[in-house]
């Protein structure tokens, strides 16, 4: 290929774990490694802050309807908090809304009754940004359904008088979480490669049907890429010249 844009990793091109990665820096808050997150849209922080629920902290949460729950059916040695709050019900499948804690020992009465904040960061181009959504996490088994982890999340948060910024935030953003845009990023504008090529296409299906031949077009409108609206007429222009190309060694052939 003779022409191609002029793409610079992290510069005006971006990879999906590089944009978790700097959304979550832009809220103070650290990722795993990045070979944990690869190329994927979604990746979790490392927590934010721990509570140990002593006494105090388990009446406040009963407070919330966040209580401890009888679970000798199940097994002797846990200790479960149970949201009795009202549900989002989700046909066929039981709410995921309690957290289980081992004992400290094995075999002990005493458990290890520490709650972990944390974020599950998902990329979402229809909102243009990063959702930053609020979790917690138990020693042992932890809620897994949006409802039941914004309240426990915000129920510590509320009642922590050293509670951080980005806690309070999240608290207050609830279970559709808080997104980091693009322009916060200073990114506005920011898009899929696919979804500049898709404006590039313009429908024609031979287009489409070339950008799954790696062949025709560099970049990859395949790629899991993001570029910057600055770059975007550069690649169009790039993908234009390569379809010429393209077509006249058609023609020659």
């Amino acid at each position: 290929m003779g022409v191609t844009a002029n793409l610079s990793p992290n510069v005006n091109s971006f990879l999906p774990s590089g944009l978790l990665r700097m959304a979550a820096a832009h809220k103070g808050l650290e990722l795993y490694e990045s070979a944990e997150l690869g190329n994927g849209s979604s990746g979790q922080s490392k927590p934010i802050k721990t509570y140990v629920l002593d006494d105090q902290w388990l009446s406040i949460l009963a407070q919330c309807n966040i209580r401890r729950q009888d679970r000798s059916d199940v097994h002797d040695e846990i200790f479960t908090l149970v949201d009795d709050n009202p549900q989002q019900p989700e046909p066929g499948y039981s709410p995921s809304n309690f957290w289980n804690f081992k004992p400290l020992v094995e075999g002990g009465s005493e458990f290890n009754l520490q709650v972990s904040l944390y974020v599950n960061l998902v990329l979402d181009r229809m909102r243009r940004g990063i959702v930053l959504l609020p979790r917690t996490s138990s020693t042992h088994v932890s809620a897994a359904d949006p409802l039941p982890n914004i309240r426990m999340f915000r129920a510590l948060v509320e009642h922590d008088p050293d509670a951080t910024p980005i806690t309070k935030e999240l608290a207050v953003a609830g279970p559709d979480g808080l997104v980091v845009r693009w322009s916060d990023l200073g990114l506005g504008g920011l898009r899929s490669v696919w979804a500049v090529f898709s404006e590039f296409a313009a429908g024609n299906m031979l287009r489409d049907q070339l950008a799954h031949d790696r062949r025709v077009f560099d970049p990859s409108p395949l790629l899991p890429l993001f570029v910057a609206e600055t770059v975007q007429p550069d690649l169009i222009q790039a993908w234009r010249a390569q379809l010429d190309e393209y077509c006249a060694q058609l023609k020659v052939g």
